[in-house]
């Protein structure tokens, strides 16, 4: 029954305090790694100081049943409308979420089912100032929608996550490869050619904290090489991304939540890639390949995912997860999909009619002219700067009319000068 929970939000107490509840609460709930504490108090320690969370507590009793912590900060969504707006476990910062929350969600005792649903209704109804709650990437045990107040509306977007059946993998009589369709699996067998022909495979893994930072740097490096040649750059790069990183590696090493795995062919190095383990699950999070290694026509990524994905069947785990993501590879590797939700709760107030507004009727007239870019704000800085290209050369036109201009002038008065000085 959710009448006798007691449900509040308040300021986040100091870490330490939040940890020791966090983690009690931890061993009593089914979450993703990226809802443990590792991630949790990762993110509070990088966050800058002044973004001061709040924390959502369930209490039954004596007893804690709920938590999950909510950043307030300015709405970015559209400008001018302005508001202010509550993140789960984000801030609605793009560089400061960039790290890629996935599997998000609400911590919550196992045996205790409707309390997710009564802590994000007390939220709803007690959104005071805040016009707009967004629960990023939710997993799939909490991807339903609370019961939205009469002044509230419901948004709610769902995008593909990747994932590798790792029992499915164990039970196939031709290995992993034999569940892949045919041009996987080709390009697969390609690549291992191709780096036979330069020495044997070897995988290794870093197996303490030691090593696990020996490797990264060298992970960086060839992340870097490879994205140095493609526009846009990579958000693992990022100031913020790296200083959450740098707090992570420690605490997740000693708990033996990070996989860092390493291949080499011959005396060359291929690559490494970064991964999360937790209850099972391995969280594919980024990688460092050397892609010019073997030439433009070979797939080593896929190669060494296609590794990892064996290492981690070998070893006894359920699930090779892709994580989300537009890459093709993904979908190529994993065995079945999975969703996450993103659900957006807003006030139904005038600004929420005029931004639906804006979003059927002109952002699509932006990306349109924008070049049908997928973003609005590109879609709007492209507009601007044909509008900018237009003015300027008018400008320009009315410059070079005007030195014209003054050349002719120029030319008249030395020739009536020199008149003048030829008829005395």
């Amino acid at each position: 029954m959710s009448h006798d929970l007691q449900i509040d939000l308040t300021p986040a107490p100091a870490p330490a305090e939040l940890g020791a509840e966090w983690t009690a609460l931890e061993a009593r709930a089914r979450h993703s790694f990226f809802v443990s504490w590792t991630w949790i108090g990762a993110w509070l320690a990088a966050l800058p100081s002044e973004l001061r969370p709040c924390l959502l507590r369930a209490r039954r009793g004596p007893r804690v049943v709920g938590l999950a912590l909510f950043v307030p900060g300015r709405d970015r969504s559209l400008p001018l409308i302005g508001g202010r707006g509550l993140w789960l476990h984000a801030t609605g910062r793009p560089e400061l979420d960039a790290i890629a929350i996935e599997h998000n969600g609400l911590l919550v005792d196992a045996n205790e089912p409707d309390v997710a649903p009564a802590m994000l209704d007390h939220l709803c109804r007690r959104m005071g100032p805040w016009r707009r709650v967004t629960l990023s990437h939710l997993q799939p045990t909490q991807a339903g929608t609370p019961a939205a107040p009469a002044r509230a509306s419901t948004r709610r977007r769902d995008d593909a996550s990747w994932v590798v059946d790792l029992q499915a993998v164990r039970a196939s009589a031709s290995g992993y490869t034999g569940l892949l369709q045919a041009k996987t699996r080709y390009a697969i067998r390609r690549t291992r050619m191709a780096c036979e022909a330069l020495g044997p495979i070897r995988l290794t893994v870093a197996e303490d904290r030691a090593a696990v930072q020996e490797a990264m740097p060298r992970l960086l490096r060839l992340h870097a090489r490879r994205w140095q040649q493609r526009e846009g750059g990579s958000s693992f790069l990022l100031p913020f991304t790296q200083r959450f990183h740098e707090r992570l590696l420690p605490s997740a090493s000693e708990r033996g939540e990070v996989q860092l795995l390493s291949v080499t062919v011959g005396p060359h190095e291929l690559g490494h890639l970064y991964s999360f383990v937790h209850r099972g699950r391995v969280s594919f999070y980024q990688s460092g390949v050397d892609y010019e290694l073997l030439g433009p026509k070979m797939s080593p990524g896929l190669l060494m995912l296609a590794l990892a994905i064996e290492h981690n069947a070998a070893l006894g785990h359920q699930a090779f997860d892709l994580l989300g993501g537009a890459g093709h590879y993904k979908k190529d590797l994993a065995t079945h999909q999975e969703t996450l939700s993103t659900v957006v709760l807003e006030q139904r107030d005038w600004r929420l009619a005029l931004e639906m507004h804006l979003r059927a009727r002109v952002l699509p007239w932006l990306r349109r002219a924008g070049g049908n870019a997928h973003d609005w704000r590109v879609g709007l800085r492209t507009w601007l700067g044909r509008i900018g290209l237009g003015l300027s050369l008018g400008v320009l036109a009315l410059a070079v009319d005007a030195c014209s201009d003054e050349d002719d002038a120029a030319i008249v008065a030395r020739s009536a000068t020199q008149t003048m000085q030829a008829s005395r």
